[in-house]
């Protein structure tokens, strides 16, 4: 208990007034600082992510934590890769770039400075380029008057070392704004976001200089396994393959192999659907025949899971037939495959209505658009092809409502309907823009409009066993 005390003694005067120099300790008197300080960061760091996931829930703004880049990399990497990655490669470089140098080193700002200009100024953005050409005079400038600079930052380590201790601590903290969209809300609750990474730290900081830079290296390799490694755990075991062959139909469903983020590719067919490098949410969206915005999924990373599925009917279709028996028969493989998978991976679904924006698609200008439309009696094979981040959609074969689905999946907040005919079908090739640049590009482009009012919609939340 007075060990405790006095580390709260020690600690709360380190927070007033941080020193770079302690008295050197036994290894046991390390640990117990290292258990102190990895303690008190994992209160504070779960309580500040706590808060941010009770923000983000109660004022509407899931969007924050959705956007996580996180969870891009976790989808779209191997588990062992990722645990490499986030575990011991990112948590050692970041030791040396933001811990490294809280004790002066001239050898060490030397290495340390020009790597702190140039990664400053890639986080600019669209202002990336004129950052960099001003770092790279800085860093010139730096090893032109490195002696006189080095000197009086030796003088800034020994007089004001708080500044340079909060100051590296407020640098790691900022450098993970990255992990989010940035926006004016990202900016607005920059304090909050960042609330995390600035515990973590502050406490690891205070242990490197306390007992050691590799005790520094090993807390946030531990402190990052934490979070991380039970994610990966259940990843790597969330959806194993499924294989299903009966009288009717055949089914196969596997996780994606792609390591990267490539593009979704989606091919249907009255009586057959494949689907490659779709996550399980956009999966249930088009099983359900909704925008995927209208599913709600409380576990992100379950929802981001790329998948690949294949259905094909044992008798295949007659072309030939009318389309209403088609359409009936489209409705029915995506029931089986929906209920092939609530067994599969024990799901059921719940609905709820709200009321959101509805742009409705129209022809505009008809002239325009018979360019990129045709009458189809009998509808055959579509094509979609949806480049990272709507980068590039490339559309073939698809129906206005199909274009409606497509056009849903990629803006939040608003529902997309369609009045034509379900002959029509569509060959068009656009990119994801602001909305209201996307209206006047269809209307140029295409000869298609969009009418605006309200629409009330079914919202479909995912529930696990």
């Amino acid at each position: 208990m007075q060990q405790t005390s006095n580390e709260f003694r020690a600690l709360a005067a380190f927070i007033k007034k941080p020193v770079q120099n302690f008295q050197e300790s036994s290894f046991q008197n390390k640990l117990k600082i290292f258990v102190f300080a990895f303690a008190l960061s994992l209160a504070f760091t779960m309580a500040a992510g706590a808060a941010i996931e009770w923000f983000s829930e109660i004022f509407g703004f899931e969007d924050l934590v959705d956007g996580h880049k996180l969870q891009q990399v976790f989808t779209s990497m191997p588990p062992v890769v990722v645990g490499l990655l986030v575990v011991v490669a990112i948590p050692f470089i970041e030791e040396v770039i933001f811990r490294l140098p809280l004790k002066f080193g001239r050898t060490t700002l030397n290495f340390i400075v020009p790597i702190l200009l140039v990664g400053v100024a890639g986080m600019t953005g669209s202002a990336q380029l004129p950052a960099l050409a001003v770092a790279i005079i800085a860093i010139i400038l730096f090893f032109v008057f490195n002696r006189r600079i080095l000197n009086w930052l030796e003088k800034v380590w020994q007089f004001r070392f708080g500044w340079v201790f909060y100051g590296f601590t407020f640098l790691f903290a900022f450098i993970h704004i990255a992990n989010y969209r940035v926006t004016w809300l990202t900016v607005a609750l920059f304090p909050l976001l960042l609330a995390p990474q600035f515990f973590a730290g502050f406490f690891i900081g205070y242990t490197r200089l306390r007992s050691g830079f590799f005790w520094g290296v090993a807390f946030h390799m531990i402190h990052n396994g934490l979070f991380v490694i039970p994610a990966l755990i259940s990843i790597a075991n969330a959806f194993p393959p499924a294989s299903i062959q009966n009288n009717e139909y055949s089914l196969s469903i596997s996780k994606s192999e792609s390591d990267s983020p490539a593009a979704e590719f989606r091919l249907n067919h009255p009586d057959s659907l494949v689907m490659k490098n779709y996550a399980f949410k956009g999966v249930i969206a088009i099983l359900l025949d909704k925008e995927e915005k209208m599913i709600e999924i409380d576990d992100t990373f379950t929802a981001n899971t790329k998948l690949d599925i294949s259905y094909g009917r044992i008798t295949a279709v007659n072309e030939a037939v009318p389309d209403v028996q088609n359409e009936a028969m489209t409705k029915e493989y995506k029931s089986d495959i929906l209920s092939e998978m609530k067994k599969a991976y024990g799901f059921a679904l719940e609905n709820e209505q709200l009321e959101m924006e509805l742009r409705t698609l129209y022809i505009k200008d008809s002239l325009k658009a018979k360019k990129h439309y045709k009458e189809a009696i009998h509808l055959k094979d579509s094509r979609v092809y949806i480049g990272p981040a709507g980068s590039k959609m490339e559309l073939g074969g698809v129906t206005a409502k199909q274009l409606a689905e497509i056009l849903g999946e990629q803006y939040e907040g608003i529902y997309f309907d369609s009045q034509l005919d379900k002959t029509f079908v569509f060959t068009l090739e656009f990119k994801k823009m602001p909305i209201e640049e996307l209206e006047a590009y269809f209307e140029e482009q295409f000869g298609l409009g969009f009418k605006k009012s309200k629409k009330k919609v079914e919202t479909t939340k995912v529930v696990f066993d």
